[in-house]
């Protein structure tokens, strides 16, 4: 605001009126711009695993089985669609694990490439060559 009042002060004073407004190039993006948009992503794929994770627990609390088919079905992607429930996980009666994987995301985000949640909370991740990266996929969130 003051920078727009500041600038009609100078039209005010200089009669040309002539003004240069230089906009920086906003479709380039930058390192930290990725670096968010890849953060975002995680985020969207956390939410994606612990709200499945939630709804199992539900069903197993009210059924005592994690299988039943009176349970709600789960997501299948992140609201983003970044991440995908990979159709390889397992759920069986009374154990579950949930596995993700950014295969269908615009920014890669090769450090969290997969990512899992188990019925006892267990939180994985591995990066594309498969290497773990649990501490940095679950704990580096801004």
């Amino acid at each position: 605001m003051i920078l727009i009042l500041g600038l009609l002060a100078a039209c005010n004073k200089n009669p040309s009126g002539v003004i240069i407004i230089i906009e920086p190039n906003s479709s380039a993006p930058t390192p930290g711009d990725q670096r968010n948009e890849q953060l975002e992503e995680r985020g969207q794929g956390m939410l994606l695993l612990t709200t499945d994770s939630e709804i199992l627990e539900r069903c197993y609390t009210q059924q005592f089985t994690y299988t039943s088919a009176k349970c709600q079905s789960l997501h299948k992607t992140s609201d983003g669609g970044d991440y995908a429930l990979d159709p390889k996980m397992k759920i069986t009666s009374d154990s579950y694990s949930l596995v993700i994987n950014n295969d269908s995301a615009p920014i890669d985000n090769p450090d969290c490439e997969t990512m899992a949640l188990d019925q006892t909370g267990a939180k994985t991740a591995t990066d594309t060559s498969s290497k773990d990266t649990s501490q940095e996929c679950w704990d580096d969130q801004p």
